[in-house]
C-alpha cells in the first residue's frame, strides 16, 4: 500500500567516523508505495491454459494461449491432454499437438479484490507473482482493476517486469476499497465484449483463486 515516510532528525558522520553532527530541524516526508511479497509460480498456472479442450480449441478462439504449432507422433513422456484423440482414432499411432506460446497475443487478468485488506494483498500478491511468470515466458499481460472513482476499468499492459511494478504501483497507491466491485465479471463481460476469455484473480472463503473466464456475451 501507500506509506508515509517522515525524517524529524538526522545524524552526519564524516568519513573517518570522527566528527558526528545531529540536524534537529530537518521537515521532509515522502509518499512510498510497497508492493505486495511476489507469490511464487504455481505448477498448474501453465497447464490450466495449455490444457483446452479440442471443443474449445475449435469453438473459441482464444480460450488457449498456446497455440498448435505442428501433430506428430506420441513419445514417452507426453501429457495425455495433448492426445489429438480425433485424428489419433484413424491412425495407428496417438497422434499429439505441439504447443509453443502465442508470442504476441495479450493475457488479460482481471483482480477482482475483496473488501478486506488481508485478502486484497494476498490477491495483489498473487496477481504480481502470476503477471510476472507469463511475462517471463514472452507472454504480454494486460491488468484489469475496477477505479470506483471513475466508474470504469483501468486497463494497463505490462510486456516487462518493471511495467507490471508500475501497474500495480498505481493500485496500491490508493485505498483498495476503491477497486472493490461486487459485478466486476459482469461489467469486463459488457465493457469489452472482444475479450472472448480472461483471467480472473479473486478470493472465496477466504483463500486465494484463478480461473478462465469466457465472455459468453
Amino acid at each position: 500500500g501507500k506509506v508515509q515516510v517522515r525524517v524529524e532528525s538526522a545524524w552526519f558522520q564524516g568519513i573517518m567516523g570522527i566528527v558526528c553532527l545531529r540536524q534537529q530541524t530537518v521537515e521532509a516526508a515522502a509518499d512510498v508505495a510497497v508492493l505486495p511479497v511476489q507469490h511464487p509460480a504455481g505448477e498448474d498456472w501453465s497447464e490450466r491454459l495449455q490444457g483446452s479442450t479440442e471443443t474449445m480449441e475449435s469453438s473459441q478462439k482464444g480460450s488457449d494461449y498456446a497455440q498448435i504449432s505442428d501433430i506428430r507422433v506420441y513419445r514417452p513422456g507426453d501429457r495425455m491432454r495433448d492426445v489429438h484423440w480425433k485424428l489419433s482414432a484413424w491412425q495407428d499411432d496417438l497422434l499429439v499437438k505441439e504447443r509453443v506460446a502465442m508470442a504476441g497475443e495479450t493475457l488479460t487478468i482481471l483482480i477482482d479484490l475483496p473488501q478486506d485488506i488481508k485478502g486484497a494483498e494476498e490477491v495483489l500478491s498473487y496477481t504480481y507473482g502470476m503477471c510476472c511468470y507469463w511475462i517471463m515466458q514472452n507472454v504480454p499481460v494486460q491488468i484489469a482493476c475496477w477505479d470506483q472513482p471513475d466508474l470504469q476499468f483501468v486497463l494497463q499492459s505490462c510486456s516487462t517486469t518493471d511495467d507490471v511494478d508500475q501497474a500495480l504501483i498505481r493500485i496500491v497507491s490508493i485505498d483498495h476499497r476503491l477497486h472493490v466491485c461486487d459485478r466486476a465479471i459482469t461489467y469486463m463481460n459488457s465493457c469489452y465484449p472482444y475479450l472472448q476469455t480472461y483471467l480472473i484473480v479473486s478470493q472465496k472463503d477466504g483463500k486465494v483463486q484463478w480461473g478462465i473466464q469466457e465472455n459468453d456475451i
